[in-house]
């Protein structure tokens, strides 16, 4: 009996030792109630013992709890594990975690076990696609079916569809029944009819003609109208076609046209002269007989139309106009022959163009004194071979009839005040020689000896109850005038006639104010030299004013009255 008790303790021992739970010669045994089964792995298989928690640990075993025991099943191999995406947390971005297939199935939301083995990483839960409620007229236009699609899934649904958004859920009023559309003929959308796909009610507010439910627009569906404008019927006015309005013996004003106020008064065409075309014609317009006469036009009758003929050219030509241009040639511009003669100028035909030498240059004219029973006393302008052919005396080219004595008798005029001799005699009429006070020969041509030289002339100082004053005169006629002659040739200045005070610029023997005015006015003027040195200048003042200031010898003051 001993010996079988020691046999079963040395198995029980070894079996130990082979699970690695307990070392040789470890004599201690577990207290009880702190032991459960322990699942290990050797190389014999997989075993249960019954140990510690702390035991199961060092033998790497898998521990089954405290106060579990070892049954036929307690070491089975476990369920294999893998990822598992789990929607419950945020559909939007699925959480993933490693669990069985069945802990997988049961996790709350919706989920999707990858496989024994699969790992999380950032593609193994993928975001699903929204969803959303979807309309498919497919099955019944009158009453669309609702599905719960992705958007995608959707617009590949048979029939006309419509997703109403993720999110969105089927109820009874997510998919009401449509409108029925159709085309629609819109003359509005342009000038031709325009087809487009609209509710009856929209047709109509748009101002067009719905052609039924579910039509179609095609090339011929909608026919271009015949245009229309105003109509003009005895003095009434209506909208209507061309066709129409002549058919019914009106006058059709033109498309588009509207119906006015004066919309049917009488009108035709008018030529307009001012209103010329690039091709030369007169420009043609449409208005009342009143209009066109306001604008100078031609009337050329009630309903008369605008055409190619209807307003011909006018007949006109190069006109040589009595104007010199840059070139010294007279003005050539196309005018009418009646406008050219308005103008006084020379038509050189219809048709004629402006060229280089459709104006030449004119022969000089002149006034030609024409001889008389008396005298030269008729005047004409002429050229100077007209006027020699007319045996007249002819005065020059440019001049005219106009000038004061162009045809008056002329002469010989000594001219008493220039001495050159060619100017001392002058050719010119008595009124001319009389003005400069000169002797006048009638018929006589000025020659060298005809005028004898002048008399020789200075200046001359006379004395007056305001001051002294000078002329260029005669020594004669100087003397005669009781004055003071300077010399042959001399002239008068500021100065010729001052005294022996040369501030005395009036020569009455006093300074006064007088002298300033004067000694400025001739300044101003020119002619104020006063300290002799040929030029009027800044120093002429600053000497005057330094005599009149502190005057000497013969300048003297006036004493003031007491």
């Amino acid at each position: 009996m001993k010996r079988l008790f020691s046999g079963l303790v040395m198995g029980s021992a070894a079996a130990l030792c082979c699970l690695g739970l307990f070392t040789a010669g470890a004599s201690a045994q577990p207290a009880p109630g702190t032991t459960g089964a322990c699942c290990a792995t050797t190389l014999n298989g997989a075993f249960c013992q019954t140990v510690t928690e702390a035991q199961c640990a060092s033998a790497q075993g898998r521990w089954l709890g405290l106060g579990s025991v070892c049954t036929s099943m307690s070491c089975a191999a476990p369920a294999p594990t893998g990822a598992c995406c789990i929607g419950g947390f945020n559909p939007s971005a699925p959480a993933c975690q490693i669990l069985t297939q069945a802990q997988c199935s049961q996790a709350s939301g919706g989920t999707t076990w990858r496989g024994a083995g699969t790992v999380c990483s950032t593609t193994s839960c993928p975001v699903p696609a929204l969803t959303g409620a979807c309309c498919i007229g497919g099955f019944n236009p009158s009453a669309p079916a609702c599905r719960v699609l992705t958007q995608a899934q959707c617009s590949q649904a048979s029939g006309g569809t419509t997703w109403l958004g993720a999110g969105t859920v089927c109820s009874n009023t997510s998919c009401p029944v449509p409108v029925p559309s159709g085309a629609c003929c819109n003359a509005r959308l342009s000038t031709n009819l325009t087809c487009t796909i609209r509710t009856q009610r929209e047709c109509v507010d748009a101002g067009g003609t719905y052609q039924g439910n579910a039509s179609v627009c095609t090339a011929t569906l909608c026919p271009v109208p015949a245009p229309t404008g105003a109509c003009c019927i005895n003095s009434t006015c209506t909208v209507r076609t061309q066709a129409s309005c002549t058919a019914d013996g009106g006058v059709y004003r033109g498309n588009a046209t509207t119906c006015r106020n004066d919309t049917c008064v009488v009108r035709g065409a008018c030529c307009i002269s001012g209103n010329v075309s690039s091709t030369g014609a007169i420009g043609c317009v449409i208005t009342t007989a009143a209009n066109c006469a306001a604008r100078g036009g031609v009337y050329k009758g009630n309903n008369s139309v605008c055409s190619a003929t209807s307003c011909p050219p006018p007949v006109r030509g190069a006109c040589c106009l009595p104007v010199a241009t840059a070139t010294g040639l007279p003005a050539c511009v196309i005018l009418s022959p009646a406008d050219c003669a308005a103008r006084r100028g020379a038509y050189r035909g219809d048709g004629a163009a402006c060229t280089a030498t459709t104006c030449p240059r004119p022969t000089p004219r002149g006034a030609c004194c024409l001889a008389t029973a008396a005298s030269l006393a008729g005047c004409a302008v002429l050229t100077e071979a007209d006027c020699t052919a007319a045996q007249g005396v002819y005065r020059g080219n440019g001049t005219t009839c106009q000038s004061v004595d162009v045809c008056a008798a002329r002469g010989a005029c000594c001219n008493p005040i220039l001495s050159t001799a060619a100017l001392a005699c002058l050719d010119t009429t008595r009124r001319g020689c009389d003005k400069i006070g000169g002797t006048w020969t009638s018929g006589t041509a000025c020659q060298a000896t005809v005028c004898p030289p002048p008399t020789a002339r200075g200046a001359c100082c006379r004395a007056s109850a305001i001051g002294t004053f000078c002329s260029v005169t005669t020594q004669a006629a100087c003397a005669t005038a009781q004055g003071t002659y300077k010399g042959d040739a001399t002239t008068c200045s500021t100065f010729t006639c001052v005294g022996a005070c040369r501030c005395d610029v009036t020569g009455d023997g006093r300074l006064t104010s007088e002298d300033i005015y004067r000694f400025i006015n001739g300044w101003l003027a020119g002619v104020g030299d006063f300290n002799n040195d040929g030029t009027t200048d800044p120093t002429d003042v600053t000497d005057f004013l330094s005599c009149y200031q502190s005057p000497a010898g013969a300048c003297v003051r006036p004493t003031p009255v007491p």
